[in-house]
């Protein structure tokens, strides 16, 4: 809230441009001094209050005492008191003190030193921002490291548990191994047992066959020899 134009217009704007931070200035104009300054002031703060700012402030540069009386106007310092949102005020130099100063939220002495102050808020705050976000990716990172340490210890003990299962249902199989085998040779034995039975059987058979054909046969010879001697 200031004249547009004038040193204190100027002034407190380029301090927040050189900042670095982006701000959203809304002027309103109203003349700082005369006859009507409480007038154009009240009505400025009421244009304000409509608009969706944060903040109000009312600026304007030194001057002499007769050109900061209008100040003192009971009608300013009702307004101001009045603001429904935080206000701040910086008029004249620091050796200036006007009603304003009593009944605004924060007073500064100069339009440099509000846009200062307004300028250190965001700063302090921009930087508990970056300290909050270092401490957030501190806390990120830890909390994934544990997570990680935990996956690790999972998967170790997983393979660990998987390992001792292998080894084990191993032992099992190669133990029923070990019995098949034992179970088939002992089956193979004992079969191969009977065969051999079967063939020494076999053999003795054909032997008394063969021991019997050849007497049959001798005695055909025999029987074949006499007959040809009787016929002779």
């Amino acid at each position: 809230l200031t004249p547009p134009g004038s040193a204190a217009c100027a002034v407190f704007v380029k301090t927040l441009v050189v900042s670095g931070f982006s701000f959203q200035v809304q002027l309103a104009r109203a003349t700082m001094q005369g006859a009507t300054t409480h007038v154009q002031v009240a009505a400025a703060i009421a244009l304000l209050e409509q608009m969706e700012v944060d903040l109000i402030c009312l600026v304007r540069g030194g001057g002499s005492s007769i050109d900061l009386a209008s100040f003192d106007h009971d009608a300013i310092g009702t307004a101001i008191a009045r603001w429904s949102k935080p206000g701040w005020e910086g008029i004249g130099h620091e050796i200036d003190i006007t009603v304003p100063d009593f009944v605004a939220h924060t007073s500064h002495k100069t339009p440099t030193a509000v846009a200062i102050a307004l300028v250190q808020i965001v700063q302090d705050l921009d930087t508990r921002l970056s300290t909050d976000l270092e401490r957030l990716q501190d806390i990120c990172e830890r909390r994934l490291l544990l997570a990680g340490n935990k996956v690790d210890t999972s998967d170790s003990g997983m393979r660990q548990g998987l390992r001792k299962h292998l080894e084990l249902y191993q032992t099992r199989f190669q133990g029923q191994g070990d019995r098949l085998a034992a179970t088939v040779k002992q089956r193979f034995t004992g079969e191969r047992g009977a065969l051999d039975g079967a063939r020494v059987k076999l053999a003795e058979r054909a032997g008394r066959l063969l021991a019997i054909q050849s007497q049959k046969l001798q005695q055909a010879k025999v029987a074949i020899s006499k007959g040809t001697t009787a016929y002779l």
